[in-house]
């Protein structure tokens, strides 16, 4: 039964290699996700600025049609004023005012596209500088997917002859054993089999009963730990194999 012992021992180290090469497999997976995630968001980020762009040459063009409008009726008032008979004041009089008004909107509206334009400026300089990112990002993404891509064959190649080795390992140990251990691992995924010491089980740190410890060194049986149920491995430090071949010699 102590062979059977080490075969799961060796069978768990297969599981464990496999369990590593599936992480690796994840890690890289997620490295493409993540930088995708991070390329929508920046991309998001972009339209919106673009949208903002559009709005903003929108209302700088509104500006500029309502500044043509004005700067026409200020013509006509300036005109108008000009054939007003100077013996007739308060014709003249509300003339000149409706002039200064025009002047004052037409001044406002020349700020308003002043600061419009400013604005534009400001914001497809940010503009470029998303798009100067994205560039980075989708290059930085290309490569990643790439450099994944030939690693993913490599583990994918290296997952493969690991399962053979498993499945060629499973077939040396009884079913039911085999049963209960997969049992054992879907619950204690690295350490299904673990070793026991000075009558401790060095999974939960619990104490073992000398009996079963005493069984468990006799290797003659199956022995599970009676609070988490792993599989007992029991295991002669270098200390004691020595004073062990010492004693028999």
């Amino acid at each position: 039964m102590r062979e059977e012992q080490i075969k799961l021992e060796a069978l768990q180290s297969v599981d464990c290699a496999i369990m590593d090469v599936k992480d690796e497999l994840k890690g890289l997976s997620r490295k493409v996700t993540d930088l995708e995630t991070r390329l929508g968001e920046k991309q998001a980020k972009t339209d919106e600025k673009q949208q903002l762009i559009k709005r903003l040459e929108k209302e700088r063009s509104d500006q500029e049609k309502m500044l043509f409008i004005e700067q026409e009726r200020l013509k006509k008032f300036r005109s108008r004023l000009q054939g007003i008979n100077i013996r007739n004041p308060h014709a003249y009089s509300a003339n000149q005012r409706e002039i200064d008004k025009i002047k004052k909107d037409i001044e406002a509206i020349e700020n308003n596209i002043l600061k419009i334009m400013e604005e534009l400026e400001d914001q497809r300089k940010e503009l470029e500088r998303y798009n100067k990112d994205m560039a980075e990002t989708r290059a930085k993404l290309a490569e990643t997917v790439k450099l994944a891509g030939e690693q993913s064959a490599v583990l994918d190649l290296k997952l493969s002859e690991m399962k053979n080795e498993r499945a060629g390992l499973a077939t040396e140990i009884e079913a039911k054993v085999l049963a209960l251990y997969d049992r054992i691992q879907a619950r204690f995924p690295r350490n299904a089999v673990i070793t026991a010491r000075n009558e401790l089980c060095m999974g939960c740190h619990m104490h073992i009963p000398p009996q079963l410890f005493n069984d468990l060194q006799r290797g003659e049986k199956l022995i599970s730990c009676p609070n988490c149920m792993r599989l007992l491995l029991f295991r002669y430090s270098a200390e004691e194999e020595f004073q062990k071949e010492a004693a028999s010699g």
